[in-house]
């Protein structure tokens, strides 16, 4: 019997553009969307502790600071960093697959046919 080869159908390989594009958009737009939750969910907080107050079911015992812009941006850098951490992992897996498919390519155990449709 001739040995059998596995058949790959070629697709252009390397990064789309326009798909980047969408990936850094879809990024951006997500931390941006956790981001204004964060928000959201401090300002219901910050309302519903300013009811209390002015209903006079709670006092205040240490004067308000308000809220602390360091802590800010340190969850401003740790939602750019943790974005664009995911973002390196999935550039370095789409580089890890073109790899192996070279190199499984180029020892002969794949080959690559073209077809017109």
């Amino acid at each position: 019997m001739a040995a059998s080869h596995k058949v790959a159908h070629a697709a252009r390989r390397g990064l789309s553009i326009v798909k980047e594009i969408v990936y850094r958009i879809t990024l951006s737009v997500s931390a941006g969307l956790l981001w204004k939750v964060h928000h959201w969910n401090t300002q219901r907080r910050t309302k519903e502790f300013y009811d209390l107050l002015e209903r006079g079911e709670i006092s205040v015992v240490v004067e308000d600071e308000g809220p602390s812009i360091v802590k800010e941006i340190v969850y401003g850098i740790t939602l750019s960093v943790s974005a664009g951490l995911l973002w390196k992992v999935h550039h370095w897996n789409t580089q890890r697959r073109t790899k192996e498919f070279y190199d499984l390519l180029e020892r002969g155990d794949i080959s690559v046919v073209a077809e017109d449709e």
